[in-house]
């Protein structure tokens, strides 16, 4: 073996979890949860901010159906307004077919040629004051069929109403119970920070660092039973010189390994 392959086999083999300096481990841990706490803040802020805008557009859809119902009140108002005007007119035509009616008798009575004349003229009176009644009705039956549906609609339209109510109040609920979890992690991250040997940053670093160094010795203890040493050293060695630099200039354990 090559004083190279037993150089970075030597630095590295100080990397293998029996050889680590006491609190470690406890180290890694701490990486780990300053790592799920990031991850909590973030989800936290996240949902604040889908809550917020949940909220804005269920207001515009509130604003949207109010003026909805509004105008559909108006619509059942101004029906209401027409079938009383329709119940005038319809009186109205009743009383020009009863004129006519009388208009036809007193033309009877005068008879020729001024009584036909005035019959003549009745007659017609009288049939355009029926066919009024009939058009009359007819429209009254169409605001009758209407009417219906605008009930109908403005009904539909106060339960979405009241649906956006309701699933308004369970979003303030949620966006109140993620504005506690932020306060919460933020007073998490505080004393954590007060109980802490390093800054969550620098705890974070540390974790990663100690994921990818166990994988790499990983790869090179599987290349060792696959490869030849002098193989290994010659084709990666020049990347892992860096590396070993590095180690080499960080400070060792106080304990000697066992």
């Amino acid at each position: 073996m090559t004083k190279a392959g037993r150089g970075w086999r030597d630095v590295l083999g100080r990397t293998k979890p029996e050889a680590h300096a006491e609190g470690s481990d406890a180290l890694e841990a701490e990486g780990r949860l300053w790592q799920a706490h990031a991850q909590a803040r973030e989800a936290a802020t996240s949902l604040i901010e889908q809550t917020a805008q949940l909220l804005a557009d269920l207001a515009k859809r509130q604003s949207a159906l109010d003026g909805l119902r509004e105008q559909s009140r108006h619509a059942q108002s101004r029906a209401h307004e027409l079938g009383a005007s329709l119940v005038r007119l319809t009186e109205s035509f009743e009383r020009m077919r009863l004129l006519a009616l009388n208009l036809g008798l007193e033309g009877a009575r005068l008879g020729e040629p001024s009584g036909r004349i005035l019959a003549s003229v009745a007659e017609e009176v009288r049939a355009q004051s029926e066919q009024g009644v009939a058009s009359v009705a007819d429209l009254r039956g169409l605001i009758d069929e209407v009417i219906p549906t605008w009930n109908a609609a403005a009904a539909g339209t106060e339960r979405v109403r009241q649906s956006d109510s309701d699933l308004r109040a369970h979003i303030e609920s949620a966006q109140g119970l993620a504005q506690r979890i932020g306060t919460a992690l933020e007073d998490i991250g505080t004393w954590a920070r007060r109980l802490s040997d390093c800054d969550p940053e620098t705890a974070r670093i540390l974790a990663q660092a100690t994921e990818h160094a166990r994988g790499l010795v990983s790869s090179l203890s599987s290349l060792g039973e696959r490869a030849r040493r002098e193989v290994i050293a010659a084709t990666i060695g020049p990347s892992l010189q860096p590396l070993l630099r590095l180690l080499g200039e960080l400070p060792r354990s106080s304990k000697p390994d066992k």
